[in-house]
């Protein structure tokens, strides 16, 4: 479930305009991982 937490913690702050870069940031981690985050729950459903 944490997981799952986080994605909508990393979308809300993307729709609120924040980039990319400073969201991951915030989660420390690599915008890369970030990227393939958004891939897979976009392309392959909740795949966190």
């Amino acid at each position: 479930m944490e997981k799952w937490l986080k994605y909508v913690e990393i979308k809300r702050m993307l729709e609120q305009g924040y980039s990319k870069a400073k969201v991951a940031e915030k989660f420390n981690i690599s915008r890369g991982t970030l990227y393939k985050c958004l891939w897979q729950t976009k392309y392959v459903g909740n795949g966190i």
